[in-house]
């Protein structure tokens, strides 16, 4: 049984010390939300890096000068997302469970 604990214990220390990095306002480079992994998945293998994904599309356009109906429209027709602000929000939630270690 103590032994279970303290495995317990240092489980709960783990996830302490991986949110903490979480904590307030933080920017994060869309190389590490839109990570390889995250962009092959949900791209049907198409892309490996967000900076691919946008330059195939909008050559070398910063993504803020990138009106929205057509960066959803892009979205839509080249991942598994509905929407841009769909595919963000999977993007932190995958970051964010990677961060905290599940």
């Amino acid at each position: 049984m103590t032994n279970k604990l303290n495995k317990l214990t240092k489980q709960f220390g783990n996830l302490a010390n991986n949110t903490s990095g979480l904590i307030g306002t933080n920017e994060i480079p869309p190389s590490e939300l839109f990570n390889q992994s995250f962009m092959l998945k949900h791209t049907n293998r198409k892309f490996s890096s967000f900076d691919d994904f946008v330059t195939a599309k909008f050559g070398d356009m910063a993504l803020k000068d990138i009106p929205d109906d057509k960066l959803n429209e892009w979205v839509k027709t080249s991942t598994d997302f509905n929407s841009w602000s769909g595919m963000q929000i999977s993007a932190v939630k995958s970051y964010v469970t990677k961060k905290l270690g599940f």
